[in-house]
This record gives C-alpha cells, sequence and structure tokens, in this order.
C-alpha cells in the first residue's frame, strides 16, 4: 500500500463472520457480482491466489460460482490492502468481507441437518452436549461394569476398567462416523452447486496436488509475503499457526490410533499359540 494512503482499520476473520448476518439475502449474491465485475475488469490481484484466475474464466456468474471462489479464499486480505478500490472511492470493494459472507451462505446451505433446534446453538448448546455426553459415559459404564467410574484393584487405572474397550469403539465410532456422513453430504452439495465435472474427482494427479497444497497451505501465503492479517503488514504468522493446529491435531489422532492398536495387538498376541500380533485383529480381541 503507498505511504500516503490513509490507514485502514483491520478486519479480523471473527469480525467478518460476526458481521455476516446478510449472507441469507439476496442482495448479498448481487453486491458479490457488482465486486466482482469490477475486480474481472481490474485483474490487478491476478497473482495472489486461485481466485482472480478462475474469475477470469467467467463471466457471468451463478451462485454456485460465488459459493466456489468464495471456498478458494483463504482470507489473507492481500487483495483489500492492495485494491485501489476500496471506501471511500466510490466503487468501495471488500472483496474478503463480501467472500466471507458468502462462505457462511455456503456452510448453512451445504450442513446437514440444515436446521438445528434452537437448544443446540450457541454456548448453551454447546454446554448442553457436553453435559449429555457426561451423563451417557457415567451411565453406560455403570451399566457395563456394575461400578460407577472406578477400576478394580487388579487395574487400577485402567481406562478399560471403566468403560469397556468394544464398548469404548462404539461410542468414539459412532460419532466419527457421522462426521464423516455430514462431510460427504456438504460435498455432494458442494460438488453439484459448482456442476463440477465428476471425471475430476477420478485423477490421482489432482489429488495429489490438491493434498500437497493443503498440507503446505501453499495459498495462505497471498502475494508470497504472507496474510496481510491482523493488519496491514504482511506476516506468515497465521499461517504457521494454522499449520500448527492441524498437525497437532494429526498427531494426536495419530497416536490415539497407534495406543489403540497396540494395545488391541498385545492382547490379540497373548492368545496366540505363536505370540505374533494376528493382523487383522479379531473383533473380539481386547486389552487384558
Amino acid at each position: 500500500m503507498p505511504a500516503d494512503d490513509p490507514p485502514r482499520d483491520p478486519m479480523p476473520t471473527d469480525d467478518l463472520f460476526a458481521r455476516a448476518v446478510f449472507a441469507v439475502e439476496a442482495d448479498l449474491f448481487a453486491e458479490a457480482r457488482r465486486q466482482l465485475s469490477v475486480c474481472n475488469a481490474c485483474r490487478y490481484c491476478a497473482g495472489y491466489c486461485p481466485v482472480w484466475p478462475e474469475l477470469e474464466l467467467r463471466t457471468d456468474l451463478t451462485d454456485g460460482d460465488l459459493g466456489y471462489l468464495a471456498n478458494l479464499c483463504h482470507d489473507c486480505q492481500d487483495c483489500y490492502t492492495a485494491c485501489m478500490y476500496t471506501a471511500p472511492h466510490e466503487f468501495a470493494l471488500n472483496p474478503p468481507r463480501v467472500f466471507a459472507g458468502l462462505r457462511a451462505d455456503t456452510y448453512r446451505r451445504y450442513a446437514w441437518p440444515r436446521r438445528l433446534p434452537a437448544w443446540l446453538t450457541g454456548w448453551r448448546g454447546t454446554v448442553a452436549v457436553l453435559m449429555a455426553a457426561a451423563a451417557l459415559l457415567i451411565a453406560v459404564s455403570a451399566a457395563a461394569t456394575g461400578r460407577l467410574l472406578s477400576a478394580t484393584g487388579h487395574h487400577p487405572g485402567g481406562p478399560y476398567e471403566i468403560v469397556p474397550y468394544a464398548l469404548l469403539l462404539v461410542l468414539a465410532g459412532a460419532p466419527a462416523v457421522w462426521c464423516v456422513a455430514v462431510l460427504a453430504v456438504g460435498a455432494v452439495r458442494y460438488w453439484r452447486d459448482i456442476h463440477g465435472p465428476v471425471a475430476d474427482l477420478a485423477r490421482p494427479r489432482t489429488w495429489a496436488a490438491a493434498l500437497v497444497q493443503a498440507a503446505r497451505l501453499r495459498h495462505m501465503r497471498g502475494g508470497e509475503a504472507g496474510c496481510d492479517y491482523p493488519g496491514d503488514a504482511p506476516s506468515p504468522a497465521r499461517r504457521r499457526f494454522h499449520q500448527i493446529l492441524v498437525y497437532g491435531f494429526g498427531l494426536c489422532l495419530a497416536s490415539t490410533v497407534s495406543a489403540g492398536s497396540s494395545r488391541t495387538c498385545s492382547g490379540s498376541a497373548r492368545r496366540t499359540r505363536t505370540g505374533r500380533c494376528p493382523w487383522p485383529p479379531a473383533p473380539s480381541a481386547a486389552p487384558p
């Protein structure tokens, strides 16, 4: 941004989503078309991220196109910082805010189920779900072991003495399957709206490129200097914190799976004459 430009207020992502309440209104899509038509004529930001090259391929933007472009946006805000047509210019462009509103709209439309009971929303819903889950675990543990969250003297502190291994797999696996189903429904709805060809899903190179870019957060670099977030100064901090969070969850999942596999394997090996771990383990195999 030129030095003589007046400073502009930072636009935190949380604030963008909080102010995107107009996402359900039709004028959001009209405003998005207006702003992106100016962007398509300017094309100054073509090198920042995949949004702008994809925009150049489209002249008549459908609702599906707008959702597609919005979900390509990583909210680095480099386009907003570099734009010559932001307020107080009469065009008053603000692509990050428009894309945030469009993304919020796609989250509502692609989610399944699309509507939740009012008591499941907000902090009250979160607290209610956590309390219900805790009560369910306590009830299941008492019904399966005859004890109330206590282990026997044979294996003091053993988690499987509180909730049996097989039952714990069911309790943890059911929400995981539900999450996969929800994500699958959302992906199908998204793919249908953007009119994506099914043949593209069968291209290994496409999947490999997408996975590498996602792992590296390639498009959160903006114009290679980093995101202009939370202020106007480019910084790689946002991308690095995202990677720490994602890889932290990944390592947590890997450690949990390896620990469960090790316990299952050791328990099965003790029940075989060879002492070797059978693979795949028997469904009834459980740690001692």
